[in-house]
C-alpha cells in the first residue's frame, strides 16, 4: 500500500484496472477447475461404487460355498478396467478370500477390511462395500483406483486457464492505457496549478475546467478556495501591523507578571517561613509557660499544706486561691496552645478504642462535683452493646468535659443529663452524646457566635460566669479532626442540648459494659473472679501460633486459652485472670503495644506478667530495652489519693534521680519526692545525670525533655549504652507536647509519659507510687530464655 501512495495517478488506475481484471479472470478460472475436480471425484466414485456392487453380486456365490477359484475369476475379470490397481474378497472374519493386483503396482493390501465407503488416500480411491448374502455379512469387497486421468485431465485445463489469463491481462493492459487519460489528465493538470500557486504564492491564478463531472466539481472547489485565500491574504496583511503592536504590548505585560510572581513566590517562602516559626513558637512556649505554673501550682499546695498543719486558716485560704488561680492559668495557656496547633495544621491524634460505657462513667464521676457545687442533679444513660469508638480519648474526652462544665456553669438547681445512642444519618452509622440541660438557654441569632474563639455570647455572660470562648471552638475543632462534629439546640429560659456525633466503627468488637451508672455518685468496683493458676493466654492474631503455643504449653503442663485480636484479649484477660499473658507486638485493630498499657493501667490485671513475642528484628532490639507504655490522663484528685493510700515505696531498688534544668521545678519535685520515696538526687542537665549515675544507681528516672547542651532524648541514648542502667523505669515529666514520632522514640525506653502541671505535689509522688506498683519493665522472651 505504500508503494501505491508514491507512485504516479496514471500507473494507479493501470494497476487497479490490471488488478481488478486479473483478480477476477483468477477468481472465474478458480471456480472452474474446483468444478471440474469435484465434479471429476463424484463421477469416479460413483463408477467405483458400482463396480463394487457388480463384484459383490459376482462373488456371494463363491463366498457362501467357499468356491476361491471362481471369486479370483470374477477379481480378474477387472483387468479390463485400466486404471483399476488392486481388488480383493476379504471373509466375514476379515482373512483375505481372494485378490488381484495390477502388474507394476506396490504388492500390498490392507491386512483387514475397513469401514464402507469410499475415501481418498496417498492419490487413490479406496473403496470398501459389504458382501450381504439373504440379509446376513459375509465378506468385504476392496478395490483400489488411481487418479492419473484426473491429474491430467486437470494440468491440461490449467495449462489453458494459464494461457487465458495472459491474454487477458494483456488485453487490460492495453485498454487501462488509454482509458486511464480519462481521469489522469485533467487531474494532473490540477495539481500542477496547485504546485504553481504553492511555488509562486500568486493566489490569482485559476484552473481550466473541462467538464461537470466530479473532477469539475474539484476544479470549481479549487478557484473558490483561491479566491477565498487571496481575500484573506489581503486581510492578513492589514492585520499583521496590528498584531505587531499587540505583540509588543503583550511582551510588556508578560514583564510585569514575572515580576509579580516573582513576588508572590517570595511571599509564600516567607509564610512557609513563618509558619515553621510560630510551630517552633508553640513547642517553646509550651515548655516555657507550663514549667513555671508547674512550681507555681506545686509550691503553693506544698505551703498550703504546711499552713493546714500549722492550722493558719488565712494563708491556707490565700494558698488555695493561689492554686486555684495558676490552675485556671493553666488551662487557660492549654486552651489557646491546643486552638493554635489546631489551626496550624499540627494537631497530632492519638487513635485507640475505647468503651463509650467507660467514658460515660468516668463523666460521671469527674463531673459529679461541679453538678453538686450549683444543685443541679445529672443522669447518665447508655445504649447497650455499642460498639468500641476509635477516637483519640483524651482529645474526645476534653470535649466531653467541656460541655458537662459548661451545663453545670449555666445552669442551678436544674438537671443535666448524658445520652449515648446510636444513630444513622444518611446512611451512615454514628454514635451520639447528647450533654442536656435546663439551665439560661441561648438566643437563637447568638448561635452562631458559640463555636467563634474568643467569642461569648454577649458581655453580661463573661461578666456573670466567667470563660475566654476557647472552649467549644478547640471541642468543634477535636470533634472535626475525628471525623466529626458538634451541634446545639437551644431555647432561651428553658435550656440547652449539646450534641457530639462521631462516626461509628461497625467493623469493631463490641466493648464489654461497665456497671450502670444511674447517678453522678460512687460506685462500687465489681469482684475480680479469682486467678487461674497454671494458665497462659495466648493473644496473637495467627492460627497457627495458637495451635503451636497450645501444644507446647500442654505438654508442659499449661492450661491454654488464645484470642485472635487485642480486644478479645483484654476481655479474655478480665474473664480469666490467668497466671501468665503471651502478647504478639503486631495485629490489626488493637496492636500489642496498646493492649499491654491497658493491661498495665488495670489495678487486677497489672500484676499479670506479660511476655511480648515477636519476630521482627527492630521490635526485638526494641524490647530488649523494654516495653513501653504511653499514659497522659486527666488523673483528678480523689483517684491520686487512692493511689497514694496504696502506693509501695519500698519497691524502689534506689534514690530517685530528677533531672530537670528549671531549678524551681527540680526543688519541687525533689522535696515531694523526697518526703515521699526517701534519697533524691538532683541534676541540671543530661551530662550531669550520667555522671552522678556513675557514681550512685538510682532506682527511678524523673526526666525533663526540653534542656540545654544533653537534652532528655540524648539523656536516654546515653543510657542504654550502659546494660545495667536499661532496666532503670523512667517517668517522663516535661511541659513539652510530646509529637507522635517522639512518642514512638520513647516508647522502648520510658515508662511513662506526664505533662507538667497536670500532676503538681503529692499529685506526682502518688502517679510514680502507682507506677511502680505495676512492677518491673516488661521484656521480649528471646530465644533460650526463660520466663
Amino acid at each position: 500500500m505504500q508503494f501505491l501512495r508514491d507512485i504516479s495517478i496514471k500507473r494507479k488506475l493501470i494497476g487497479i484496472i490490471m488488478a481488478t481484471s486479473t483478480v477476477a479472470l483468477m477468481l472465474a478460472c478458480s471456480t472452474f477447475l474446483a468444478y471440474e475436480l469435484v465434479t471429476y471425484r463424484s463421477t469416479v466414485t460413483q463408477q467405483l461404487t458400482t463396480l463394487a456392487q457388480i463384484v459383490a453380486e459376482s462373488s456371494t456365490a463363491a463366498l457362501a460355498f467357499d468356491d476361491r477359484r471362481s471369486a479370483g475369476e470374477t477379481l480378474a475379470a477387472l483387468r479390463a478396467e485400466p486404471n483399476l490397481v488392486a481388488a480383493c474378497i476379504y471373509t466375514k472374519d476379515g482373512r483375505p478370500f481372494a485378490a488381484f493386483m495390477r502388474s507394476g503396482s506396490r504388492r500390498d493390501l490392507p491386512r483387514s477390511p475397513g469401514k464402507p465407503g469410499a475415501q481418498y488416500r496417498d492419490g487413490s480411491l479406496v473403496l470398501f462395500q459389504r458382501v450381504v448374502f439373504d440379509g446376513d455379512w459375509i465378506g468385504t469387497i476392496y478395490l483400489k483406483r488411481n487418479l492419473q486421468d484426473m491429474n491430467a485431465r486437470l494440468q491440461r485445463y490449467a495449462g489453458i486457464v494459464l494461457g487465458v489469463l495472459l491474454l487477458s491481462s494483456l488485453a487490460a493492459l492495453l485498454v487501462s492505457s488509454k482509458l486511464q487519460r480519462v481521469i489522469s489528465e485533467p487531474t494532473l493538470r490540477l495539481a500542477e496549478m496547485a504546485s504553481r500557486v504553492s511555488a509562486e504564492r500568486d493566489y490569482s491564478l485559476r484552473a481550466a475546467k473541462r467538464g461537470n463531472d466530479e473532477i469539475g466539481v474539484l476544479v470549481d472547489s479549487f478557484n473558490e478556495m483561491m479566491g477565498q485565500i487571496q481575500a484573506r491574504t489581503q486581510d492578513l496583511h492589514e492585520v499583521h501591523g496590528a498584531l505587531e503592536r499587540h505583540v509588543g504590548e503583550l511582551c510588556d505585560e508578560i514583564v510585569r507578571r514575572q515580576r509579580a510572581q516573582e513576588e508572590a513566590l517570595a511571599a509564600k517562602q516567607a509564610a512557609e517561613e513563618s509558619s515553621r516559626a510560630k510551630s517552633a513558637f508553640l513547642a517553646n512556649m509550651s515548655h516555657e509557660l507550663r514549667t513555671p505554673l508547674n512550681a507555681i501550682i506545686g509550691y503553693s499546695e506544698m505551703l498550703r499544706e504546711d499552713a493546714e498543719d500549722h492550722h493558719q486558716e488565712r494563708s491556707a485560704a490565700d494558698l488555695a486561691r493561689i492554686t486555684t488561680a495558676g490552675k485556671h492559668l493553666l488551662i487557660l495557656i492549654n486552651d489557646v496552645l491546643d486552638l493554635s496547633k489546631v489551626e496550624a495544621g499540627k494537631t497530632e491524634l492519638m487513635w485507640e478504642d475505647a468503651s463509650p460505657a467507660q467514658i460515660l462513667e468516668d463523666a460521671a464521676g469527674a463531673m459529679a462535683p461541679l453538678a453538686r457545687k450549683n444543685g443541679n442533679q445529672l443522669t447518665v444513660h447508655c445504649a447497650p452493646g455499642l460498639p468500641a469508638m476509635h477516637v483519640d480519648v483524651v482529645r474526645f474526652r476534653q470535649s466531653l468535659y467541656n460541655l458537662l462544665s459548661n451545663a453545670c456553669k449555666f445552669t442551678k438547681n436544674g438537671t443535666i443529663g448524658v445520652d449515648v445512642v446510636p444513630v444513622t444519618v444518611d446512611g451512615k452509622e454514628s454514635i451520639e452524646w447528647r450533654v442536656s440541660d435546663t439551665g439560661i438557654g441561648i438566643a437563637p441569632d447568638q448561635i452562631h457566635k458559640l463555636f467563634q474563639p474568643f467569642s461569648q455570647v454577649d458581655a453580661s455572660t463573661t461578666r456573670n460566669y466567667g470563660g475566654t470562648g476557647l472552649g467549644l471552638a478547640i471541642s468543634q475543632r477535636f470533634c472535626e479532626l475525628m471525623g466529626g462534629g458538634i451541634t446545639v439546640a437551644s431555647e432561651p429560659g428553658k435550656g440547652s442540648t449539646f450534641t457530639i456525633r462521631l462516626p461509628q466503627h461497625r467493623n469493631r468488637p463490641a466493648v464489654e459494659d461497665p456497671p450502670p451508672a444511674h447517678a453522678a455518685e460512687g460506685t462500687g468496683t465489681p469482684a475480680a473472679p479469682e486467678p487461674q493458676t497454671n494458665t497462659v493466654l495466648v493473644i496473637d492474631d495467627d492460627p497457627t501460633v495458637h495451635d503451636l503455643m497450645q501444644r507446647s504449653l500442654t505438654r508442659e503442663g499449661f492450661n491454654v486459652v488464645v484470642a485472635s485480636s487485642g480486644a478479645e484479649g483484654l476481655l479474655k484477660a478480665k474473664e480469666v485472670r490467668p497466671s501468665a499473658i503471651t502478647l504478639d507486638v503486631f495485629m490489626p485493630g488493637i496492636d500489642g503495644w496498646t493492649v499491654l498499657s491497658e493491661l498495665k493501667a488495670d489495678p487486677v490485671l497489672a500484676p499479670i506478667p506479660v511476655i511480648l513475642l515477636t519476630i521482627s528484628d527492630d521490635r526485638r532490639r526494641a524490647c530488649l530495652l523494654g516495653a513501653a507504655e504511653f499514659l497522659q490522663k486527666p488523673v483528678e484528685p480523689e483517684r491520686l489519693a487512692a493511689v497514694l493510700q496504696r502506693c509501695q515505696p519500698d519497691r524502689l531498688a534506689g534514690p530517685v534521680l530528677v533531672v530537670d534544668d528549671d531549678a524551681a521545678s527540680r526543688d519541687l519535685s525533689a522535696r515531694v519526692l523526697k518526703k515521699q520515696f526517701g534519697s533524691v538526687i538532683e541534676a541540671a542537665d543530661g551530662s550531669a545525670a550520667l555522671e552522678a549515675m556513675s557514681q550512685q544507681k538510682p532506682g527511678l528516672i524523673v526526666l525533663d525533655l526540653t534542656m540545654p547542651g544533653m537534652d532528655g532524648f540524648d539523656f536516654i541514648a546515653g543510657l542504654r549504652q550502659v546494660a545495667d542502667w536499661r532496666k532503670i523505669p523512667i517517668v517522663v515529666l516535661s511541659a513539652r507536647e510530646v509529637t507522635t514520632a517522639e512518642r514512638k522514640q520513647l516508647s522502648t525506653v520510658v515508662r511513662r509519659i506526664l505533662r507538667k502541671g497536670d500532676f503538681p505535689g503529692v499529685a506526682l509522688a502518688g502517679e510514680i507510687a502507682d507506677l511502680l506498683r505495676e512492677g518491673q519493665p516488661v521484656r521480649a522472651k528471646l530465644p533460650g530464655e526463660n520466663c
